[in-house]
């Protein structure tokens, strides 16, 4: 497992963990969604994350640079014992990650309307919702 891979473990952890999106998680770091999303969705290039970069994440994950890289070393050693998977997420995953973001921020009755979307889940519906959302955001 890279380093780049460690960290993008670590990350999904910590949006888990603590519910946040990757925007969110963006602001707080500092760190551009485009950089990001590279590292999430194993786009590094040949030069991977920098340090800067990680004391950017590590500070706002509330730890300190040393302590990211022993987090990084002991995900990494976890996996060769076969401790710890590789995660990978779906395009599907990922869309219903934004919408439940997104949910969160809907009042009763515009759930009720989702409810009906809801009941037959496939990708289409999925994208549908995502835009049904974005929608009423911009009602409001």
């Amino acid at each position: 497992m890279s380093r780049e891979d460690a960290v993008r473990l670590i990350l999904i952890e910590y949006l888990d963990l603590h519910n946040m999106s990757l925007s969110e998680f963006g602001r707080r770091s500092t760190v551009n969604k485009a950089t990001l999303s590279k590292i999430m969705n194993h786009k590094h290039g040949k030069i991977g994350v920098s340090g800067y970069i990680l004391e950017h994440i590590a500070n706002a994950m509330g730890i300190t640079l040393p302590e990211l890289e022993e987090k990084i070393i002991e995900v990494q050693a976890a996996f060769q014992k076969g401790e710890i998977q590789q995660k990978t997420y779906t395009g599907k995953d990922k869309l219903v990650a934004r919408i439940s973001e997104d949910i969160k921020k809907l009042d009763i009755n515009e759930l009720k309307i989702l409810h009906s979307i809801i009941l037959d889940v496939d990708k289409n519906t999925l994208k549908s919702l995502d835009i049904i959302l974005k929608n009423m955001k911009n009602m409001k």
